[in-house]
């Protein structure tokens, strides 16, 4: 009971000029969240209900609102730094985050240097098995996304390889061999990052949890 009073894919549907309100106000946060990444999360939660607002989506979107009011101002600075030629991507999934659907929520950081090029939360649109195939899925979103920045820098000039960074060792385990191995329910459309980790179009790293920068899109502020 508890559980269906905060989340926001149940409860009664919004009406009238509840639906108008609730709309607006998650455009206004997806505005936002283009600057401030820590409520990319909540805000892609409060937009899967869009199609159909409920009580408690609103609920959701007033978490947002009460958040800001209490931290109003994020100040990004970026320092002079020479010109890097590593894209670091950093990928991190919180497995099975989403108690309706048990779909994972994925989040990608683009860093050049010390500076945050890009930050993106999204939900998996097939349900992982476990917490590593999870894992993988969100990896591969990101490669994806550092593979378009290394595009966009090459128009501009500016060779750069890419550095795909995991928190999880089964997952770095998976991009770094060929085939699907013991893991043959996973989705073969996404192995082509093995092939482009093979190329070397990709390097691979595993870093700790606790300094993944990507772990701030995959969980409530």
């Amino acid at each position: 009971a508890n559980f269906t009073k905060c989340h926001p894919l149940m409860g009664k549907e919004l009406d009238g000029n509840g639906v108008f309100q609730f709309r607006s106000g998650c455009m206004r946060v997806a505005f936002l969240a283009m600057d401030r990444p820590e409520i990319q999360y909540m805000g892609k939660e409060c937009a899967r209900v869009m199609n159909k607002p409920s009580v408690y989506g609103l609920e959701c979107l007033k978490h947002i609102v009460r958040f800001l009011i209490g931290e109003p101002r994020l100040a990004w600075y970026f320092h002079e730094q020479h010109m890097y030629s590593i894209v670091e991507a950093y990928s991190d999934t919180n497995w099975a985050g989403c108690r309706v659907t048990r779909k994972s929520t994925s989040c990608s950081v683009m860093m050049l240097g010390r500076h945050c090029i890009g930050v993106n939360t999204s939900t998996q649109s097939v349900i992982g098995l476990s917490s590593t195939e999870s894992e993988f899925y969100g990896g591969v979103k990101t490669a994806c996304r550092a593979l378009g920045m290394r595009s966009l820098m090459s128009d501009l000039g500016v060779k750069t390889t890419v550095r795909l960074s995991f928190d999880s060792s089964g997952a770095k385990g998976i991009a770094a061999k060929r085939g699907a191995g013991g893991v043959r329910h996973i989705e073969l459309r996404t192995l082509w990052l093995q092939h482009a980790v093979e190329r070397k179009l990709i390097t691979l790293r595993k870093v700790p949890g606790t300094v993944n920068p990507a772990d701030i899109g995959t969980k409530i502020m």
